[in-house]
């Protein structure tokens, strides 16, 4: 399932690779959605894929998948390297190596019992690390720590 619309010209690369492969029974392009299905559309998943090559600043989508319950296979790229630690909450591989891509996900499929434990981790990691209240709550404090000082 791959969510959103993003570049128009990937996109039709993307749907053209899917063709060509004939595998269009396996792949859905559901484009972009709102904000209130994406928690249903995690919970579907079994595994994220988070494939950006470009550091972006946070990455919400993997807290949001993390909690759902899929297990996230990521690129450490820009704040999902602060987020995803290998075998420990998520498997990673180098941004834009799809060969590392493919063997964590065949290393996933195969192991079940690694599987659970990134599932509970995950969720772990969301709740403990990325709740809202927290986040507030340490964001006001270090606001006021900086306000004190001038």
């Amino acid at each position: 399932t791959i969510v959103g619309d993003g570049e128009a010209d990937y996109a039709e690369e993307l749907r053209q690779l899917v063709s060509h492969h004939r595998i269009e029974s396996f792949v859905h392009f559901c484009g972009a959605q709102p904000k209130e299905e994406m928690p249903r559309i995690y919970r579907q998943a079994d595994i994220f894929l988070f494939t950006s090559i470009w550091p972006e600043p946070f990455g919400r989508v993997l807290i949001e998948a993390m909690a759902a319950g899929a297990v996230v296979i990521g690129s450490p790229t820009g704040g999902a390297a602060e987020i995803l630690v290998d075998e420990e909450n998520a498997l990673t591989f180098p941004p834009g190596d799809a060969e590392a891509l493919a063997k964590q996900i065949m290393r996933l499929a195969n192991a079940p019992v690694l599987y659970q434990h990134l599932i509970e981790a995950g969720q772990r990691t969301a709740r403990e690390k990325f709740d809202a209240t927290r986040m507030t709550q340490e964001i006001e404090a270090y606001l006021q720590a900086v306000a004190q000082h001038e």
